[in-house]
């Protein structure tokens, strides 16, 4: 997946390279969101990234289960960033896109549909990330649409 940026206002990628790392940082970005699990690939970038004056937080997003505390810790590293631009990436870039699609959605009130449609324009296909496509149905299928407002509220970050 290409660097996008989502409906959050917040980019997404795979993991920065040293010349990445540079560019983000002189593009305004201040914090940097680590959704990898330990041990999933690349090499561990939070010094470089400090190095630079950013902002480095692992907010891990699990490969093989999903949870709430998981999405909630994410939009909390959010909420809580430095202020500036936030850059958040996993080895592939596509769970932490589809975590802010979701996270938007359900501060909408946005249909599940909704989710997967904003996720592809993103470039980021929910469907091939299994445990995160599984917990965004099994949220929905659990919670009355007016609920999921009031669960996952956070700030917008532009």
């Amino acid at each position: 997946m290409d660097e996008c940026t989502t409906c959050e206002g917040i980019s997404v990628g795979g993991v920065p390279s040293d010349e990445g790392l540079r560019k983000l940082a002189e593009s305004g970005v201040r914090t940097l969101l680590d959704a990898r699990e330990e041990g999933e690939g690349g090499e561990d970038i939070s010094g470089k990234a400090r190095e630079l004056g950013l902002a480095y937080i692992r907010v891990p997003i699990s490969r093989r289960k999903v949870d709430v505390a998981q999405i909630d810790r994410f939009r909390m590293a959010i909420a809580d960033s430095a202020g500036g631009r936030i850059h958040a990436f996993s080895s592939g870039g596509k769970r932490p896109a589809g975590v802010l699609c979701f996270l938007a959605c359900a501060r909408m009130g946005d249909s599940v549909i909704e989710v997967f449609h904003k996720a592809k324009k993103c470039g980021c296909a929910i469907d091939k990330e299994f445990a995160l496509k599984q917990f965004i149905l099994d949220f929905y299928s659990s919670h009355r649409g007016d609920m999921l407002n009031n669960h996952f509220q956070h700030p917008h970050h532009a």
